[in-house]
């Protein structure tokens, strides 16, 4: 049987943009030097001749536009405008995003390469709500330097809302939202390895960033979120694989909520006011966060293993810790350098000291366990400032539990349990730096391990000492400290201690 020719087929009777159709492409020549064959749909044989960008009537008839912007300019609010293939942008044409007309990707990259100094989509200074899903957002060839207004894949000036579940990767900066009522929800957020400095985020957020994924790929002195003061970022992962210490997680300055970020540098900096609530905080080479002057970290978990402290307070005052969870496998816990800090409901497990302070610090209802130094230590000092321990449980394995080393704090101990595990003479749950006076160690359980090992160690120290419990060590349970109580219990069964 002689085989037919396509002429002498019969005309099918209809088509639709799904049906397969035969293609040679001449370009490809590993079956044929003429070209080889593949398959294709009608659709995208139509969208090649018509145009790569497409908007759908009410009737699924498609008109087709040969850029994106023309595609966006012609549709209306409601209408999505849909890309039919990869695309690249090889002038320096900003695309204006237009409020309510949404961007389906199909699957396809939007490649901006032309080497300008440029952003790829914008809202132009008009507050835009759209969603932009489905696809690639991609800034290549940006010219050296940093800027936190070009070289964009989105830069937002108004108080728009942009929804998506898009790539977006930049150079360096990936987004920046200047307006502080600009929203930004989802999306993935990738930078390359331009070196950088250290004001500037991937994303750099006046506004809100929620449901986002953040990855710095850069080695520069970066970070993967900038907040500003105005800014909120909430239910947000910020990660990278790069060891360099300089590649930090969050410039915070504004409020961070139930993020998790896992850098090998600095997780969370800020030169400002800050609030962490919920958080999951966590690296395995450096700080964690370097924090300060005024601010609150809530219900958060701090994972590292540095020998540098979890958390570094370090400017300004009146910073809290609460209800935390707090561990450094190699390190210190928490570093105060400031005066104003107050610790509570908190958790603290740490190779070296659990707290180290330079004074006038509250500790409330805290446990603090160290493996090889002081679960407390007070340092030089703010002069004349206090260190309140209240209704906590310290423990040491290797040292005195509680180290005091400045004259001029005055340390409060009450309702505790302090325990020294350290089988050792050295290993009291209490020591006072000598000819310090004004201290109050008030109903306390204060354990000792080692026989020859005191409660309370000081040397010419005063104290205000009050139903203490000491459990274990020398007979006398102190050495070196002097009683400065001296008034006489009341009828009522009261002493004042002042």
């Amino acid at each position: 049987m002689a085989l037919k020719r396509l002429t002498d087929r019969t005309l099918i009777t209809g088509v639709t943009l799904d049906d397969l159709i035969h293609i040679v492409d001449v370009e490809v020549t590993t079956e044929n030097p003429a070209g080889s064959s593949f398959k294709a749909t009608v659709n995208q044989l139509k969208s090649a001749i018509s145009g790569r960008f497409g908007v759908a009537d009410s009737n699924g008839v498609y008109t087709y536009y040969s850029t994106l912007q023309s595609a966006i300019t012609a549709a209306a609010a409601g209408q999505t405008v849909e890309m039919f293939t990869d695309y690249d942008e090889t002038t320096s044409t900003t695309v204006n995003l237009k409020d309510g007309v949404d961007i389906n990707f199909n699957g396809h990259t939007y490649l901006m390469s032309v080497a300008a100094n440029t952003n790829v989509f914008r809202d132009n200074g008009v507050a835009v709500n759209c969603r932009l899903y489905n696809g690639t957002i991609k800034k290549i060839n940006s010219p050296a330097g940093v800027s936190t207004t070009t070289n964009l894949c989105l830069y937002l000036t108004a108080d728009s809302t942009i929804e998506t579940d898009c790539t977006f990767i930049g150079e360096l900066n990936v987004i920046t939202s200047t307006n502080t009522s600009s929203n930004i929800i989802g999306g993935k957020y990738y930078s390359t390895v331009k070196a950088a400095v250290s004001t500037v985020g991937l994303l750099r957020i006046a506004g809100n960033l929620s449901n986002a994924y953040v990855e710095s790929l850069s080695t520069g002195n970066t970070y993967g979120i900038t907040v500003l003061s105005t800014g909120k970022i909430e239910n947000c992962i910020v990660y990278s694989t790069v060891n360099s210490s300089n590649n930090n997680g969050v410039l915070l300055s504004g409020i961070m909520n139930e993020c998790y970020v896992d850098v090998p540098g600095i997780c969370v900096g800020s030169s400002s006011a800050l609030e962490i609530n919920g958080c999951v905080l966590k690296n395995s080479s450096q700080v964690t966060s370097s924090i300060g002057p005024v601010g609150l970290i809530r219900d958060t978990t701090v994972i590292v293993s540095s020998t540098n402290s979890a958390i570094l307070i370090n400017s300004g005052n009146q910073f809290k810790i609460v209800n935390c969870d707090i561990y450094n496998l190699v390190g210190a816990g928490i570093s105060i350098a400031v005066s104003g800090t107050t610790i509570s409901n908190t958790t603290i497990y740490s190779d070296n000291q659990s707290i180290s302070t330079n004074g006038d610090t509250i500790i409330d209802n805290c446990t603090l366990f160290s493996l090889t130094s002081n679960a407390l230590q007070i340092n030089a000092s703010l002069v004349n400032t206090p260190v309140n321990v209240i209704k906590s449980k310290l423990t040491s394995l290797a040292t005195d539990t509680i180290s005091h080393s400045d004259i001029d704090v005055d340390l409060t101990v009450s309702n505790c349990v302090v325990e020294c595990l350290w089988d050792n003479s050295a290993g009291n749950p209490i020591s006072l730096v000598a000819s310090s006076s004004g201290h109050s160690i008030v109903n306390n359980h204060l354990i000792v391990t080692n026989a020859s090992a005191f409660a309370i160690l000081g040397s010419s120290t005063g104290a205000k000492l009050a139903n203490n419990i000491y459990d274990g060590g020398a007979a006398s349970g102190i050495s070196g400290v002097s009683q400065e109580i001296t008034n006489t219990q009341s009828t009522q069964g009261n002493i004042l201690i002042n």
